[in-house]
């Protein structure tokens, strides 16, 4: 029963606790005595994991709505505060890498893709959040690790931002094309090409020497072979995106919350699920954040930049597909 409303471990959700209590703890007063840290902590996990049903929180409490409300973002708040670099970053990238190895993919750090959480837009301000589908919603591009850890968030997007459009505006972005966002920038060879650390995506998304996606129209065994092989891999971050959504019931269902809270709920749900991925992990003091990469300005002839990364990108696609349909193909 604790891990259905909770949504992780007894032990995981004291040492959250303890972590957040800092920021979450009240003095005693002569009126009445203050929610515990552990009651705000426990009452927030459990309207995040439904669709933000404030009256079911509040009998189950025994607190008021709106003190559900205002409890349940302050917790968001914190959580995002204190956890959300330190949660979501890249971690060892050799590890990563085998992963994906194993997976069928070489030398990749992540698998990216896009998903829409269902929002009650601003008054006056529909149209901003009117996605694909004719619903309101904000779009969150995700990166995760070959567990199904998110190494990247970006946030803050309306439904009708399109994947690669935030996807080329993101630090992400900037950083793998930077070469500054897997330490040293690591390269292998292959077919007498080098390779870069690597992110697939599909294809929604632009091919780069770091990006891989899909050949479009594959006319041999080998470009083939190479989709298979990135759609198995990247199959990742969709199951994942599932289980997130899965686990906190609120992005699933229509986030009720204000505007400028958009962002603060999401971002805290991403930080409890890579929690609950890793058992804990990120909780540990030993875990630091990341320094802010500080990325050079951009190139002064970007048009033909874009062409000749495009080439490169497909060079290495090139490469990689030969050498997985000769070496990995079974």
């Amino acid at each position: 029963m604790w891990e259905t409303h909770f949504r992780m471990k007894r032990a995981i959700f004291f040492v959250l606790v303890q972590v957040l209590q800092p920021d979450l703890e009240r003095s005693c007063s002569r009126m009445r005595k203050p929610i515990s840290v552990e009651e705000r902590v426990a009452m927030t996990l459990w309207w995040l994991s439904s669709p933000l049903l404030y009256h079911k929180v509040a009998s189950r409490f025994e607190v008021g709505r709106s003190s559900v409300a205002e409890i349940a973002v302050e917790v968001c708040l914190v959580i995002e505060k204190r956890l959300l670099k330190k949660a979501i970053q890249l971690g060892n990238y050799h590890t990563i890498m085998d992963g994906f190895l194993n997976k069928g993919f070489p030398h990749c750090v992540g698998a990216i893709d896009g998903t829409h959480i269902p929002v009650s837009p601003p008054c006056g301000r529909e149209e901003e959040y009117l996605d694909h589908k004719q619903g309101y919603s904000i779009t969150v591009q995700g990166t995760v690790d070959h567990r199904g850890r998110f190494i990247d968030v970006e946030l803050g997007h309306t439904g009708r931002a399109h994947d690669s459009h935030i996807f080329r505006h993101s630090a992400l972005w900037h950083a793998m094309d930077e070469g500054y966002f897997v330490p040293g920038n690591p390269t292998i060879n292959i077919a007498d090409v080098r390779v870069p650390p690597l992110i697939i995506g599909d294809g929604a998304y632009p091919i780069q020497p770091w990006l891989m996606r899909p050949f479009p129209a594959p006319n041999c065994p080998e470009q083939v072979y190479f989709n298979k092989s990135l759609s198995r891999a990247r199959n990742i971050v969709e199951k994942d995106f599932g289980h997130l959504k899965s686990r906190w019931g609120c992005l699933a269902g229509r986030l009720t919350v204000k505007e400028e809270n958009f962002v603060t709920v999401t971002a805290a749900c991403f930080v409890l699920h890579n929690i609950c991925v890793t058992n804990g992990e990120v909780l540990h003091d030993d875990i630091e954040a990341p320094a802010p990469i500080v990325l050079p300005p951009m190139h002064a002839n970007r048009k033909q930049y874009d062409i000749n990364r495009k080439r490169e990108g497909e060079q290495i696609r090139n490469a990689i597909a030969g050498w997985m349909f000769t070496n990995l193909r079974r």
